[in-house]
């Protein structure tokens, strides 16, 4: 539990990535690693690593179908240090198949800066840090929810939970078999003692709650199958990224189809008035000519008849 004004997201960041990094530079070269970074709010969910919204059928079954792997860790932490003004989900996976083969899971949650206060208390927001921005309010009530039935053994008493994006993936960092640590940032302001007496009831539910650090290992009987696997996901990867890139690719060529469709319609329409307007000098110049063979053919009438009299 800290205070408000430490609030330092940035700061916060950057030390968890200088941690990753001093890890990794003692890892075994062999170990494999992926990522999902999502930003998360009340009607949508942002995957920072393609820049793009995510349907949330796609997180139906948790952050696996938007794991990415790590290839280059400092070019992935450039992407996470870039700073998200969402609240966001990092997930870390780890798999090592040497020695005794073992996978392992990192996540860390920010929230941002919200509320515990249950609906209809107010709340002075003026002198709050910047990046608050209760864009994740109406999930972080339905999360707290979901921590004081877990923490009262209520979650099978037929209680119901609203569900969002944030109950959704709550099983990233609320499955019972990782260390979960909570940083909770209270407004110890004057007047604000209702939204500090909710803050603290989630406290103690929190406290409850019981987790532990179990390190998965992995029989060598099955480590073939294992590794045809590890194959096979890294091709889903791969496919999904390409799969990306060409409904990206498709849709420039059917913006460029309509652009040259559009042009050439234009150019089309503006060659057809030429045509009409060369059409409309060539029939008054036929007509011209008429005129001019009946003129002509009228003289020479003329001058018969007078070279006759003579």
């Amino acid at each position: 539990v800290t205070r408000l004004g430490d609030y330092d997201r940035r700061k916060l960041m950057r030390d968890f990535c200088r941690s990753i990094g001093q890890c990794m530079a003692h890892f075994d070269p062999d170990l494999s690693m992926t990522y999902a970074f999502v930003g998360v709010t009340d009607g949508r969910v942002v995957d920072f690593h393609r820049d793009r919204n995510v349907n949330m059928d796609k997180i139906v079954h948790g952050l696996g179908d938007l794991q990415h792997e790590v290839d280059d860790w400092e070019h992935t932490e450039q992407k996470i240090l870039r700073g998200a003004t969402l609240p966001f989900i990092l997930s870390l996976h780890f798999e090592s198949l040497k020695g005794a083969p073992t996978n392992g899971h990192l996540c860390l949650v920010d929230m941002g800066l919200v509320s515990w206060a249950p609906t209809g208390i107010a709340r002075d927001t003026a002198n709050e840090p910047s990046g608050n921005s209760n864009k994740l309010q109406q999930s972080v009530r339905s999360f707290s929810t979901l921590i004081h039935l877990l923490a009262n053994d209520a979650i099978l008493s037929g209680a119901t939970v609203p569900n969002n994006a944030l109950i959704g993936l709550s099983a990233e960092f609320l499955y019972g078999e990782c260390k979960t640590a909570f940083i909770l940032y209270l407004n110890t302001d004057e007047g604000a003692n209702d939204e500090l007496g909710a803050s603290v009831d989630l406290i103690k539910s929190l406290r409850k709650l019981r987790s532990r650090e179990i390190i998965r290992t992995v029989d060598r009987r099955v480590l073939f199958f294992y590794e045809k696997a590890k194959y096979y996901q890294g091709e889903k990867y791969r496919l999904q990224d390409e799969l990306t890139d060409m409904q990206e690719e498709k849709e420039q060529l059917e913006k460029d189809l309509d652009d040259i469709q559009r042009d050439f319609g234009e150019e089309r329409e503006a060659l057809s008035k030429e045509v009409g307007h060369w059409q409309e000098k060539s029939k008054a110049l036929e007509d011209a000519i008429e005129t001019l063979k009946s003129q002509s053919a009228g003289i020479e009438a003329d001058a018969q008849w007078e070279n006759a009299k003579l």
